[in-house]
């Protein structure tokens, strides 16, 4: 589990872990089951740092604070695959040509109109949360940093890959256990819940836009890319801001 875990923070992240993982590939894969305990340990990570940063700012600075530590903290990992993904699936061409785009390091209208987009609505969104419900800021970011990557397991059901490239990132991911999918998402609801049960309802809510979102990306492409299933974790994120909201109104 624990070099499973380390993986992931070496995959998707920037933090420096300097520790060598024999058969890296393999250890991605079985890990699955764990991805959640990295999605919340990471979140973990940002709710450290907003704590922090309160101490010293309002909550409106501290949340802008957080949402550029989260690009920094990624490389912007999953900010270039929306990009990518926004070029692609957006430009109204055939499958094999979308997916020409999405590999096509220069971004595009679409990517560029869709970044400012999520990170103007992400900073919207948690304005609105923090301001009239203070007392829950820390667990709030906690829920918005790992609802995202807990949803990606879904990614990977069933994985056919389209990439231009057979062995690319994306195909790390090909022929994954559907037990250990499930497995995931049980021990990511069993995370949220004890979170609270708005935050545990909020994020079935949205397992269930992020399985349309899958069901979209393969009735265009016919597969998924690597760059689909990174977006996956921004466009969650995203959605579950929309979503938490609901139950405290």
């Amino acid at each position: 589990m624990i070099e499973s875990i380390i993986l992931y923070f070496q995959f998707f992240t920037a933090i420096p872990i300097n520790q060598s993982i024999d058969q890296a590939s393999i250890k991605l894969k079985k890990g699955i089951i764990y991805f959640p305990v990295f999605a919340f340990l990471y979140a973990g990570i940002l709710a450290l740092f907003f704590f922090l940063f309160r101490n010293f700012f309002s909550s409106t600075v501290a949340w802008s604070l957080i949402i550029m530590l989260d690009v920094l903290l990624t490389r912007g990992f999953h900010y270039d695959a929306l990009a990518d993904t926004a070029d692609g699936l957006l430009s109204s061409r055939k499958a094999d040509e979308m997916v020409r785009i999405m590999k096509d390091s220069a971004i595009g209208a679409n990517g560029a109109l869709i970044l400012i987009l999520t990170i103007l609505l992400t900073f919207v969104l948690g304005r609105e949360f923090l301001i009239n419900f203070s007392e829950n800021e820390l667990v709030y970011v906690i829920a918005w940093a790992a609802s995202g990557r807990s949803c990606l397991p879904l990614m990977f059901y069933q994985l056919v890959y389209v990439g231009d490239n057979p062995n690319g990132l994306g195909s790390l991911f090909l022929n994954i256990s559907t037990w250990k999918i499930v497995a995931s998402q049980i021990l990511t609801m069993g995370f949220f819940f004890l979170l609270g049960w708005q935050y545990l309802v909020s994020y079935i809510i949205l397992l269930a836009i992020i399985c349309f979102y899958r069901y979209f990306v393969y009735h265009k492409i016919a597969g998924m890319t690597g760059d689909t299933m990174g977006a996956a974790a921004l466009i969650g994120q995203i959605i579950y801001l929309l979503i938490i909201l609901l139950p405290f109104k």
